[in-house]
């Protein structure tokens, strides 16, 4: 992988569930290696405020996980009644 902007080869594992803080992802960069910001149980409300807070504090790269599920499998007793 390829970041030149990124010195240190450390990156930040998004961690989906609270140990995945701006703080963090901020801190990591400023170390030299890539902060993630893990977004996988945010709502959309969070995601963003979460996001101008990371912009706001460092001008580094940083990487952002979601999480992308499909559409929910029917139900089939719901759906023959």
């Amino acid at each position: 992988m390829q970041l030149p902007d990124v010195p240190t080869r450390i990156v930040c594992a998004p961690m989906a569930g609270g140990p995945s803080t701006p703080g963090l992802a901020v801190a990591v960069g400023a170390a030299g290696g890539l902060g993630t910001l893990a977004a996988g149980y945010l709502n959309a409300d969070r995601f963003a405020a979460d996001l101008t807070r990371m912009r706001a504090l460092t001008d580094r790269p940083f990487a952002v996980n979601l999480f992308v599920g499909g559409p929910p499998a029917p139900r089939t007793q719901a759906v023959a009644a």
